[in-house]
């Protein structure tokens, strides 16, 4: 009689031990297949807005390009570095070869824009100071404007010699950059 109760405990001992298992291994595989669906889900989602891009861009291979060609123009426009030293030379080789005297470029102290749309953006005041023909005026400053860069006009001035001939224009300007 003894020996039967401990059969009866063994039964139902490995039968819990059994349930218990089951249980515990259908939670684990519940929780995986939860997993795989919510991972599905992301998959189905993705491919969704991939079909959607195709559809809205054609060829994601030009949108990529036109996003990198675009990416490139703003960069040129708002460089990383101020880079005074390239703007100056430009400046200079463009009054050169468009004939005109250059008196002076003075370049002031860089200053962070703290406020309105350009705000945490570096800007930089150049003036240039130049003896030229009205012509050779609107060439140069049509040149300097269609230039990549960003660049804002503050001031100018123009003072005619020689009997109208020759004009001295002080030009003030302003270039753009994310850092010093």
């Amino acid at each position: 009689r003894h020996k039967n109760i401990l059969t009866i405990v063994a039964v139902f001992f490995c039968v819990f031990i059994i349930i218990f298992a089951i249980h515990f291994v259908h939670d684990i595989l519940q929780q995986k297949i939860s997993n795989f669906e919510l991972e599905k889900q992301k998959v189905i989602k993705t491919g969704i807005q991939i079909i959607d891009l195709r559809n809205k861009y054609g060829d994601l291979d030009e949108y990529m390009n036109k996003i990198e060609n675009n990416y490139q123009l703003a960069s040129k426009s708002l460089p990383e570095r101020m880079e005074q030293g390239d703007f100056i030379n430009f400046l200079q080789s463009t009054a050169v070869d468009e004939g005109i005297k250059i008196i002076m470029i003075v370049p002031d102290d860089v200053e962070l824009i703290e406020e309105g749309n350009l705000k945490g953006v570096n800007r930089l005041k150049i003036t240039i100071k130049i003896e030229c023909s009205y012509m050779q005026l609107i060439k140069f400053l049509k040149l300097i404007e269609s230039s990549e860069r960003m660049i804002n006009f503050s001031d100018v001035s123009i003072v005619s010699k020689d009997n109208g001939n020759l004009l001295i224009c002080e030009i003030s300007m302003f270039i753009f950059s994310f850092e010093q």
